[in-house]
């Protein structure tokens, strides 16, 4: 014995369902997505507190899937997160319109002596630098709201 039976969908309510923002897909995906921007927020590295404050979480939808963009507009944010010189790019950081690099030295964890040093030479000039590692604030991030769930499919920079 063999039966048929016809389902009617409602493309409109299932539209509602999946992708409006008081859906409960997009309700869920912005709650997981501001998990993630509260742990990475916690995770980044302080030095003024811009980056950590920067960090914004958006939801979107295209055909078919639902997701949320955690990122922070900085100009420095990819560098800080890869890591910069030997640690980012795998090249020393060497100026591009001088012969030397001039900065200041970093007083965090200085000792007296090179707070003195340095209070007579403000300055350090060096012809090239190695760089410094990366902190993965929000892969960590990412990975801690979403265990082995997370996919990370690629860091990238916008305009």
């Amino acid at each position: 014995m063999s039966f048929t039976v016809d389902v009617d969908l409602n493309r409109a309510a299932i539209d509602v369902f999946l992708y409006t923002p008081a859906g409960p897909i997009v309700r869920n995906v912005r709650t997981l997505g501001q998990r993630v921007q509260r742990s990475a927020i916690r995770r980044a590295p302080r030095d003024t507190g811009r980056l950590a404050s920067s960090i914004t979480v958006t939801v979107g939808s295209a055909p078919g899937f639902v997701f949320a963009d955690i990122g922070s507009r900085v100009p420095y944010a990819l560098a800080q997160h890869e890591g910069a010189g030997i640690f980012g790019r795998g090249r020393r950081i060497v100026p591009v319109r001088a012969r030397v690099l001039r900065f200041k030295p970093s007083k965090r964890g200085a000792t007296a002596e090179e707070r003195e040093r340095h209070a007579a030479e403000p300055f350090i000039y060096r012809p090239s630098v190695r760089g410094y590692p990366g902190t993965p604030y929000l892969t960590d991030a990412l990975t801690e709201v979403m265990g082995s769930a997370a996919r990370i499919r690629r860091l990238r920079t916008r305009r």
